[in-house]
């Protein structure tokens, strides 16, 4: 039994573990508060909730202005100094949240807690893919997207615990909690000195510039251009337009929306891994096609249990689709960001982390106004079968992209033999 346990975890080196588990550490931390957000600045703060919507947006907005930027400071000082910089960024703004007395004051928060956020993603996948090979590159993103979960999960139910609206004492010390946790990351990236350092330029990225290279690269912006549609109709979703359809249209109870985000959770931590075996040899854009179909099927699923009478039957569906998008949502770290950092030279890897991470600003911002404007007009249905329909074009869209990826950095590979080059490349080589 053990032995087959230790079969699905990927054999990384210790240094990469350790970068894992301080990343987990910060994730449950995040879990201890971002979820009561709204409900602090509202019950506790007194700040109404529009102005709370507003901060809440505000860490997206931010993201998306610092996004570009935070990709050349990974770029000119390496993903480990970025990385750390963003901890002490988020560190900063979690005590803000925790001294809040005046409106501005969350905002102010927000905008520094939201500019770590836009350099800690870029530095983090640049960081892992910085100490692992090319093959080990899907597995790496795969388990960090797996501890992630767990610890926002962890966090979240500790969160829930010990928050209580009429003592505000337990909101400060969560938010204080959430702080330590960064710092104790960045202290574990400080001392791990030989790791994550700026790589020397090369004269071509001298004499081309950097962006300029980015966009230029017709592949990787098609490919991003898809992972903006994807977390439009799949993430965005998830957070907005799925909670609020189910609990106007379908009638669910916070207690049953709650049952469909432990639903989603569970099955990653669990599937994760199981699925990023059985994808070795696979080539990436067929896991990207399958997360449309997934997807598709999950929203497909609940238009079919808001049609159906109210009861278990119904409560089931809701949470049988936030099963099938986990297992959307478990494809996607072994292909997007591996694709990325395979197509990436080394020096530009940070800006085409920032460019990943960008498609997530973006779909958060276009998503969730797409769902506020349709359901506001009463339209959940037709908007979720938009989705649906969305889902299902995606799939022939990216089969067009199979053909111009690279073999390299399309294959999800478990060993460090070379791949083999395509009959394309093989030409263009010649």
């Amino acid at each position: 039994m053990t032995a087959t346990i230790k079969s699905f975890i990927p054999d990384l080196p210790p240094k990469v573990w350790r970068i894992l588990a301080g990343d987990a550490l910060s994730a449950l931390g995040s879990g201890l508060v971002l979820p009561f957000l709204v409900v602090y600045l509202r019950d506790v703060r007194g700040i109404d909730v529009t102005t709370a919507g507003f901060v809440f947006s505000s860490l997206a907005l931010v993201a998306l202005i610092f996004g570009a930027p935070s990709g050349v400071v990974v770029d000119r000082y390496g993903p480990r100094r970025a990385l750390i910089g963003a901890l002490v960024l988020c560190g900063i703004g979690s005590i803000g949240f925790a001294l809040i007395s005046e409106p501005w004051h969350a905002f102010v928060s927000a905008m520094i807690f939201g500019t770590g956020i836009a350099a800690m993603w870029p530095a983090t996948h640049s960081l892992l893919s910085s100490v692992v090979s090319e093959s080990k590159r899907s597995s790496v993103f795969a388990v960090h997207y797996a501890t992630l979960n767990a610890g926002i999960g962890v966090g979240g139910i500790i969160g829930g615990l010990v928050v209580d609206v009429n003592r505000p004492g337990t909101f400060e010390a969560m938010y204080l909690l959430d702080a330590l946790t960064w710092v104790i990351f960045g202290v574990m990236l400080f001392v791990m000195k030989d790791i994550g350092n700026a790589p020397p330029k090369s004269d071509e990225l001298k004499a081309n510039g950097g962006y300029r290279t980015v966009v230029a690269d017709k592949i990787f912006m098609r490919l991003m251009i898809i992972a903006a549609v994807m977390v439009t109709v799949g993430y965005s979703q998830l957070e907005s337009g799925f909670p609020a359809f189910i609990t106007s249209v379908g009638n669910a109870s916070t207690r049953l929306l709650g049952a469909t985000f432990a639903a989603n959770t569970f099955v990653i931590v669990v599937a994760q891994l199981v699925l990023l075996k059985w994808l070795e040899g696979k080539r990436r854009t067929r896991a990207l096609m399958s997360i449309f179909a997934l997807w598709a099927t999950a929203w497909t699923l609940v238009l079919i249990a808001v049609r159906v009478p109210e009861g278990l039957l119904r409560s089931g569906g809701f949470i049988l689709a936030m099963a099938v998008f986990a297992l959307g949502e478990c494809l996607v770290s072994p292909t997007v960001p591996g694709m990325t950092n395979d197509l990436a030279p080394d020096e530009l890897r940070g800006r085409y982390n920032a460019g990943y991470s960008l498609t997530f600003s973006i779909g958060h911002i276009i998503g969730p106004a797409l769902a506020g404007l349709m359901l506001g007009q009463e339209l959940g249905e037709p908007f979720f079968v938009g989705l649906v329909l969305v889902c299902i074009v995606c799939i022939p869209w990216v089969r067009t992209l199979e053909r111009r990826v690279p073999e390299r950095a399309n294959l999800i590979r478990s060993d460090e033999e070379p791949v083999a080059p395509t009959e394309e490349e093989s030409l263009v080589t010649s």
